[in-house]
């Protein structure tokens, strides 16, 4: 039987979550998020209470906070896939990669959102420099759903591993499948710099500079193919434009 206290408490939960909502739907956030409190120290190992706190979080900015509460959700069993993911998102954008790593690995075992997560896992192993590990990852998720996006992580984890044929075909795959994908037209142009194809790396910075002209990582890498091929004035024009433009956004 259960004890008049312990109904008593769920009773103060369901109040203090119902209370949450409503501050939710009239834009008071962080009331919301001081009734999720105050629901989380009674139950504390109620994974639904640091989802819905998680999400509440994020409305205000506070990004760590979502996070930590993501994964409590996840730990408590409560959407384990997608919160694990959430969480791992959060701190690959904080720049916390050997977190974000543990956490997105986590959720790649519970197979939810399979392909995201393991288009994040990607990313976080290139910023970390593992690129075999990132091939391994990327090749799941181009065998699983073969984007734009999951052909260019492939082909930048090939090229970082000397792997230039393999990464060429990829990353030209990935630029035909979306033309407005100028990180994966950047490492191709990188790729083909190295693989003395200059004026085709100078062609695909051009593209990305035509359709996006405050790119300044364009316009540094144009001005590395015009300098190879002894073109300096130009790749004084483009390195004098790339400060400008890099001021401008400072400003």
């Amino acid at each position: 039987m259960l004890s008049i206290s312990y109904l008593l408490s769920a009773q103060n939960v369901r109040s203090y979550v119902k209370a949450a909502e409503q501050y939710i739907l009239n834009g008071y956030f962080e009331d919301a998020i001081e009734q999720y409190t105050k629901a989380a120290q009674l139950e504390p190992q109620n994974g639904e209470i640091y989802e819905y706190r998680a999400k509440a979080y994020e409305k205000t900015g506070n990004a760590l906070a979502a996070a930590v509460d993501f994964k409590n959700a996840a730990v408590f069993n409560v959407n384990p896939g997608d919160n694990f993911l959430n969480a791992a998102k959060i701190y690959f954008s904080l720049k916390n990669f050997e977190e974000a790593l543990d956490l997105v690995s986590r959720a790649t075992e519970k197979k939810t959102r399979f392909d995201e997560a393991y288009i994040l896992k990607c990313e976080i192993e290139l910023e970390l420099n593992r690129p075999e590990d990132a091939l391994r990852d990327a090749d799941l998720a181009v065998n699983s759903k073969n984007t734009a996006y999951a052909q260019y992580l492939r082909g930048k984890a090939q090229f970082k591993l000397n792997q230039f044929s393999k990464a060429e075909q990829d990353l030209e795959k990935a630029i035909i499948k979306d033309k407005q994908l100028y990180d994966a037209f950047l490492t191709l142009a990188e790729l083909q710099f190295e693989s003395d194809k200059i004026e085709y790396g100078i062609n695909n910075c051009s593209y990305v500079i035509s359709n996006d002209p405050g790119n300044i990582a364009a316009r540094v890498l144009r001005s590395i193919g015009y300098s190879k091929i002894s073109l300096f004035e130009e790749a004084i024009k483009d390195i004098s434009a790339a400060i400008k433009l890099d001021s401008a956004n400072t400003d």
